[in-house]
């Protein structure tokens, strides 16, 4: 079978176990987390409040909700396990797993854009913007793309980690590593963490630059979703 019917495979089986009410449940769960940050962050100080709710997303909001979108195809098994249905006819397993990657991918990185974008309107609608600021369109339209590559990248690596243990425990030691030292050093280019507050214009990990941050996010999603692939085919 040729990559390509894998991998339609994979996101064919994916997209069905994603709709249904455990999407709808996450995702509205972290609309309300974000609009309370938000309005919690604008009424402690207009001033700032945006960066300060979007740190808050970030940190918390997105990689929890990433990790529940991008994961409710495979469920609590391996991945290898979890595609075994959608690959057992011939298929190639690897890129099947991919398929099964790609589809949560999506979900989670279209919720980020949504998450993002409410946190910023939320936290700074009808607020003037300050000296030096960004309008409220071009905040949200950095936040649009910068929310879902970061989804993508939790969701690569969250696949991968998905490869290893008997129900895919490697996820929760990808989740508590992003949070410890997500940001911190050459685990912060690594981890999605660091390379999302780089390009929020919070710390930037190893002195990156902020315009390399994007790529390195990019670079490391791909070598993410190459070892799932290997990891899977066997």
């Amino acid at each position: 079978m040729s990559a390509s019917a894998s991998i339609r495979a994979g996101v064919s089986s994916a997209f069905v176990r994603l709709r249904g009410r455990a999407t709808v449940g996450v995702l509205a769960s972290a609309l309300v987390a974000v609009l309370v940050i938000a309005l919690i962050e604008r009424r402690e100080s207009v001033a700032g409040a945006s960066d300060r709710a979007l740190a808050a997303v970030f940190r918390f909001v997105l990689p929890l909700a990433a990790l529940s979108l991008s994961q409710i195809p495979i469920g609590a098994k391996n991945l290898k396990e979890a595609i075994w249905p959608a690959a057992r006819f011939g298929l190639h397993r690897g890129w099947v797993a991919l398929g099964f990657v790609l589809a949560g991918a999506v979900v989670a990185a279209a919720s980020a854009a949504l998450l993002g974008v409410v946190a910023v309107a939320a936290a700074r609608a009808g607020a003037p913007a300050r000296a030096g600021e960004m309008s409220l369109a071009a905040d949200l339209l950095t936040t649009g793309w910068i929310a879902p590559l970061v989804a993508v990248a939790y969701a690569a690596w969250f696949g991968l980690g998905a490869t290893f243990g008997r129900a895919g425990g490697g996820r929760g030691v990808v989740l508590l590593a992003d949070f410890i030292v997500g940001s911190v050093g050459f685990f912060g280019v690594l981890l999605p963490k660091g390379s999302a507050y780089n390009l929020i214009g919070l710390a930037a990990p190893m002195d990156v630059p902020q315009r390399a941050a994007s790529a390195v996010l990019v670079g490391v999603t791909l070598a993410c979703m190459g070892l799932l692939i290997a990891r899977c085919r066997r």
